[in-house]
């Protein structure tokens, strides 16, 4: 538990600016990757030090699937409904660390220590399932336009035009009351 502290503590500020430069689907992958390695790591290990290592990459792989989906999650909700949204997302993310708590921690009394490792190994392959399905039937990684990048254009539509775009104007759009294409209509 040091170590998953100490390491979610430490990278959470690097791992957000990581997410903002590669994107979050990215992110999340080099997330599940890390996490990947790290539970493989402890479960052989054949001692203290592998464990110790295990636990770093799997922490760092949960740090940065939690700051790059929370970023998502910022990033897809409307603004009109994002502390919802958000109270939402959060919520969601407990209720997996809770009820994964109580089913790891069961099979472990009948089965020994390693098979949490490996029940956290099965979530692991299914989220980078999940991840590659969805890159796949996407047609590779984009997300929807986030609220920034849409008053971005909205401004670049504009300079095109040789026209402004007041406080109000950029305001509406963050709001979502204004869609880019009706800016100028």
């Amino acid at each position: 538990y040091v170590i998953a502290g100490a390491t979610s503590i430490l990278v959470r500020p690097v791992l957000g600016r990581h997410s903002d430069a590669v994107g979050r689907g990215p992110a999340i992958g080099f997330g599940l990757g890390a996490q990947l390695l790290g539970l493989l790591l402890i479960i052989f290990a054949d001692g203290l030090p592998l464990i110790l290592i295990g636990g770093f990459f799997a922490s760092l792989g949960t740090a940065l699937i939690g700051s790059s989906a929370t970023a998502l999650a910022m990033d897809l909700v409307d603004p009109r409904h994002r502390g919802r949204g958000m109270a939402t997302f959060s919520m969601s993310f407990q209720l997996g660390a809770g009820v994964g708590a109580l089913i790891s921690g069961a099979f472990a009394d009948l089965t020994g220590l390693r098979s949490m490792y490996y029940g956290s190994l099965a979530i692991t392959l299914a989220g980078i399932l999940l991840l590659a399905a969805g890159v796949y039937f996407r047609g590779g990684y984009s997300v929807e336009m986030t609220w920034r990048e849409r008053v971005a254009e909205v401004e670049a539509q504009l300079r095109q035009k040789n026209m402004g775009i007041s406080n109000a104007y950029r305001a509406m759009i963050l709001s979502g009351g204004l869609k880019p294409e009706s800016t100028w209509q």
